[in-house]
């Protein structure tokens, strides 16, 4: 271990990846077929794409495409600490907790130092991350980021 636990933020879109990838291993499913079952069909959500790797495996941090309306039911679900239709789809508690920011700029490795600025982003690039992730980036958890009171 390079640094105490705790110390550090690395963000990491591999870490999102590996899950799809254990989500696949674990329940013998693909992760968007998976998530349809499990989130999108309860919320009524029935056209949605995800971008794969070349072994089939969804990328898991980004490039999902949803309608916008299907997107705001990802809000209301929030709003509703989880429950659908009277229908508990994901745990109250981990609405709440994903909600939490868990890192903090100070400790962020490789995503903004704390000008806004990241080395190996091309000058645009730290402009864009200057004006606009860093004003709302106190926090992170569970693939969010997050201001300071959790929103």
């Amino acid at each position: 271990m390079d640094v105490e636990p705790g110390t550090r933020f690395d963000y990491s879109n591999l870490s999102s990846f590996l899950l799809s990838a254990i989500i696949h291993e674990t329940t013998g499913m693909d992760t968007l077929s998976y998530a349809r079952e499990n989130l999108f069909e309860p919320l009524g959500i029935e056209d949605v794409r995800w971008a794969t790797s070349p072994q089939g495996i969804a990328v898991g941090w980004a490039r999902m495409w949803l309608k916008p309306r299907d997107m705001a039911k990802f809000g209301m679900l929030f709003l509703q600490k989880g429950q659908w239709d009277g229908q508990q789809v994901i745990p109250a508690a981990w609405v709440e907790e994903s909600l939490t920011p868990h890192a903090f700029p100070k400790n962020y490795h490789n995503v903004l130092d704390e000008n806004g600025k990241k080395d190996d982003m091309p000058s645009g690039e730290n402009w864009v991350a200057m004006k606009f992730l860093r004003p709302f980036a106190d926090g992170y958890g569970y693939q969010w980021w997050l201001d300071k009171n959790g929103t």
